[in-house]
């Protein structure tokens, strides 16, 4: 139960931090492109 527990924990965090770059290398694009439209 506990094994169980940590493993959906792990998933959930793995999820969490991929959404996480996601957002970044999104901001990211976003800054680029409105420093190159400046």
């Amino acid at each position: 139960m506990a094994e169980g527990g940590w493993l959906g924990w792990n998933i959930e965090t793995q999820v969490v931090v991929g959404n996480g770059e996601l957002m970044v290398q999104n901001l990211a694009q976003l800054f680029f492109v409105i420093y190159n439209v400046q």
